[in-house]
């Protein structure tokens, strides 16, 4: 499964988690700064439960589809 949220680091050397949805590009420390992370570790554990709770979305979304569809889940 494609993994699209990772740690990366800004030009001010702060931690965040980038990938899809507000609040998660490198312009979002302006807009939601909460959304920061404190260190390098923050981010990444941030990033991997980002993953997990993504991946489980995405399971949800297509069992949802096929069930619409009329096939076995």
């Amino acid at each position: 499964m494609n993994k699209p949220y990772e740690h990366r680091v800004d030009t001010d050397q702060k931690n965040y988690v980038h990938g899809p949805g507000n609040g998660l590009d490198y312009f979002s420390g302006i807009l939601w700064p909460e959304l920061r992370c404190n260190s390098q570790e923050e981010a990444e554990r941030a990033a991997t439960i980002a993953n997990i709770a993504y991946e489980q979305g995405y399971k949800a979304a297509q069992l949802e589809a096929r069930k619409a569809l009329g096939l076995k889940g």
